[in-house]
Parts: C-alpha cells; structure tokens; sequence
C-alpha cells in the first residue's frame, strides 16, 4: 500500500466530521473492497466514509486513537487500509 502525504488546510476541532486538505486523490476502486483511512501527524487515525473534492467525511479516533483538536497544515498520510497480516499492514 502506497502512503500519499498531504496537510490540512484549516484547524479543526476535536469534534470536526469533515477535514479539508490541501491535495486529495482516492485511492478506493469503491464497493466492496480496503477502506481509505487517514493519519494525522499526530497519530489520530481517522475512517474516511465520503470524499467531495478534497474535503472528507470522516469517522475520527479510529483504530483505538483518540478524537483531538489539529492545528491548520497539519501533516497527514492517507492510504488504503489492508488486511491483517499483509506486509503493508503494519504502516496502517
């Protein structure tokens, strides 16, 4: 799984569900299939559940992280994530 890098374009509050940054491509072929997760520099993980342009809806605090306010270009990676167990696992 290739990781892209981007930045958020604004602040966001712990409780944000849509994050705008400043360069998005989805990397799902949707239906079935990874899901796209996001990683803020952080460390809070985030599930993508729809993409408009580059804003995302998101599900945050995921993967056991917790929801925390994030400074405006914050660096984040987003990439697919895969199955347990694959090499590519681990970055996600």
């Amino acid at each position: 799984m290739a990781l892209t890098t981007t930045y958020s374009t604004g602040a966001l509050a712990f409780d944000a569900k849509n994050i705008t940054l400043a360069a998005f491509t989805n990397p799902s072929t949707g239906g079935i299939g990874p899901k796209t997760l996001l990683r803020f520099a952080t460390g809070e993980y985030c599930l993508v559940t729809s993409v408009t342009g580059t804003t995302l809806g998101v599900v945050r605090g995921y993967k056991g992280s917790m929801a925390v306010a994030h400074s405006a270009y914050e660096g984040v990676q987003y990439g697919l994530m895969l199955e347990r167990g694959s090499a590519a696992a681990k970055d996600f």
